[in-house]
């Protein structure tokens, strides 16, 4: 790429050059843009809304895409993003709405902007807004509406409102997961936007608190990063696969992680403590009544209890604990500056709120409403404060979406425009009850709302 750059440039080009990668794993997006102006990625998702066929659902990948590479560039540009079809036999037909979910729910997920391809219909491409003969089709009104919105909300101008990040190792993405997908979903199923971190970059997370979710090895050199990250005032928080190995498989713990002496299996309902958090588990593992837990027998720092009820019953082997009330399940233990919080379970969506809540960390907006997930952005020039509520499922919902106003930086003071961009609702509202919103959602849609001063 360099030399045909090279190329580019004696033979007088002087616009700006870009170039397009499919996958943030497979290229290092930081080495091309030290090659070419601008960065972008192909995005071509099989639809979340179905077609007339069954497809997998491709959020997981197509969103990791994005905040990896917005992680990696500062933004995240899409140089091919699917307008229309190919081929057809995969999805049959779409509905025009799937081009606009797609687009709006990426956008939450941090895409700054893309290139549609293909925007005009040719021999082996289908359902793209403008057919053959260069008419518009039922496609066309639903993708003028995208550019109209994208232009109200400026996603190339947005910040993300997050504490957390999610750590990368790319080796251990293609060889070696870990408990990634858990980690991922468990977010989602949380309502917990957060950022991507590829530990191989040369700078420190950003944020406050970062989530381990690799394999149990990881090279001495990134392993001192994490140290490094802790002692300089972060959050890390680690389930039940945390590194103690090298590269080599030679023992390795730099962090100083606590081993567990063995796997405890219980029955729901249980209580998981630690000191005045406390959270209770109903129904979570297998068919919903089991579940594992690594046990220690001691812990440095502060531990984490599970508290099991007096009608659970332990189910396999007696490993010399069965008269306890409770056992340690984990431990938050003070590191430098920092925190390092250890769960011996897998990740689930209510222990990361637990772990974020012991270390006091916020997530700004939320709501309960299941299949719904909110984000917070911020204009950087204006200030304005852009929320998307996205609803991932096909029934409509009506959600109630919860706002941290005094961790955000609301004034109750003040009077505040909350303007619907996706549709024509505008009204003008004090600060002190902008506590909750309430918002109406058709299936697999979202609604972007607008708060400003």
């Amino acid at each position: 790429m360099e030399i045909v750059v090279q190329w580019f440039k004696e033979s007088g080009i002087e616009v700006p050059i870009y170039a397009n990668g499919w996958s943030p794993y497979y290229q290092n997006f930081c080495f091309l843009r030290e090659v070419v102006d601008l960065v972008g990625i192909d995005i071509y998702p099989l639809p979340y809304i179905k077609g007339s066929k069954i497809t997998p659902d491709e959020w997981l990948s197509n969103v990791d895409y994005v905040k990896l590479s917005r992680g990696e560039l500062g933004y995240c540009w899409s140089a091919e993003f699917q307008s229309g079809n190919y081929p057809i036999k995969f999805t049959g037909y779409l509905p025009p709405d799937h081009f606009k979910y797609v687009a709006f729910s990426l956008m939450a997920n941090g895409l700054s902007g893309w290139n549609w391809y293909m925007l005009v219909t040719r021999d082996n491409w289908s359902n793209c807004p403008i057919n053959e003969w260069g008419r518009g089709n039922e496609y066309f009104p639903v993708h003028k509406e995208i550019v109209r919105i994208a232009h109200e909300v400026r996603p190339w101008n947005t910040e993300t409102f997050t504490d957390v990040s999610l750590l990368v190792y790319k080796p251990h993405r293609m060889i070696s997961p870990g408990n990634w997908d858990r980690v991922f979903y468990a977010l989602n199923e949380a309502d917990i936007d957060f950022m991507e971190y590829d530990i191989e970059t040369q700078r420190l997370p950003e944020t406050r608190a970062l989530i381990y979710a690799g394999s149990n090895w990881l090279p001495r050199n990134l392993q001192k990063k994490l140290l490094t990250y802790v002692e300089d005032g972060g959050i890390l928080i680690l389930f039940n696969e945390f590194p103690e190995e090298d590269e080599y498989n030679q023992p390795l713990n730099i962090l100083g992680l606590k081993s567990p002496q063995g796997a405890r299996p219980v029955l729901l309902p249980v209580k998981v403590v630690s000191g005045k958090e406390e959270l209770e588990i109903i129904n979570a593992g297998h068919l919903g009544r089991k579940v594992n837990f690594f046990y220690f027998k001691e812990v440095e720092g502060d531990p984490i209890f599970v508290s099991l009820s007096p009608q659970t019953k332990e189910l396999l082997v007696d490993i010399g604990l069965l008269k306890e009330k409770s056992f340690i399940m984990g431990y938050r233990r003070k590191t430098g500056k920092g925190w390092i919080i250890h769960l011996g379970s897998n990740p689930s969506g209510n222990l990361i709120k637990f772990s974020l809540s012991l270390a006091g960390i916020n997530w700004y907006v939320t709501t309960s409403t299941p299949g719904v997930l909110t984000y917070l952005h911020r204009d950087r020039e204006n200030h304005s404060l852009i929320i998307y509520v996205v609803n991932r499922e096909e029934t409509p919902k009506l959600t109630e979406v919860f706002l941290q106003k005094e961790a955000i930086g609301l004034e109750k003071e003040r009077r505040y425009i909350l303007e619907e961009i996706t549709g024509k609702s505008k009204q003008e509202i004090p600060g002190e009850k902008l506590v909750s919103l309430s918002f109406y959602l058709e299936g697999n849609s979202v609604a972007i709302w607008r708060i400003k001063c």
